[in-house]
């Protein structure tokens, strides 16, 4: 049997290695990663994104001693190259556009009411007049045309056939029957220049009406017809 001083310095180098003993095995077990912890990949790091483009921009400046604007200017659109055909039938499309546009506009300018006759009016414009001068020329001249009715609903009187040539109509106005006419004037309806023509207006000198707001008078009313 030890005596009491080695047993007391035994037991208490007993009790120191045991604590470091303890102490060294939860260092250990703290450094392990828990069973049932999940272990999460490292996320990749992202790619740096590429810096916008900017737009060409513009200097804007307002008033004087403020700073400049830069504006942003939109994009050039696609160019597209006509050959000289092309150009031309796109003038002559205009063209056509721009007659239709003026002639619409005239028109509807004339529905703001008749035109106003000279005052007087001489008998001979009457309706009575012109369908009796204008059937014996017809006779006169031999034309195979005919007087297929008269308009003179409001001044001026429009006569229409069912077709004239040019020389038949020149006749026409230089027939005796159309004599009390010669010295008027006189608006040739048709297609064209040329003819055929299917209507014509006799017109007293003194007429202060614009050929202008007489000839869009004429075709509003020619529209009216029944086709």
């Amino acid at each position: 049997m030890k005596p009491p001083h080695l047993q007391f310095w035994a037991g208490l180098a007993l009790g120191l290695a045991l604590g470091l003993a303890l102490e060294l095995r939860a260092s250990q077990d703290a450094s392990r990663p828990s069973p049932s912890a999940k272990q999460l990949p490292e996320s990749p790091t992202p790619a740096p994104r590429p810096a916008p483009t900017a737009a060409p921009t513009t200097a804007v400046v307002p008033h004087e001693g403020r700073p400049p604007i830069e504006v942003p200017r939109a994009a050039p659109g696609p160019h597209i190259e006509l050959t000289p055909p092309e150009v031309a039938e796109l003038r002559a499309k205009v063209a056509e556009l721009d007659k239709k546009l003026a002639e619409a506009k005239a028109d509807l300018e004339s529905q703001a009411g008749p035109l106003h006759p000279p005052e007087p009016l001489p008998d001979r414009f009457s309706e009575k007049a012109i369908v009796a001068a204008v059937t014996a020329a017809l006779k006169e001249t031999g034309t195979a045309a005919q007087l297929t009715s008269i308009d003179c609903t409001e001044y001026p009187c429009i006569a229409y056939f069912d077709g004239l040539t040019s020389k038949e109509l020149d006749a026409l106005k230089q027939s005796a029957a159309y004599r009390a006419y010669a010295g008027d004037s006189f608006v040739n309806l048709g297609k064209s220049a040329d003819g055929p023509f299917d209507g014509l207006v006799a017109l007293p000198k003194n007429d202060t009406n614009t050929r202008n707001d007489l000839l869009a008078r004429i075709r509003f009313r020619r529209g009216q017809l029944p086709p």
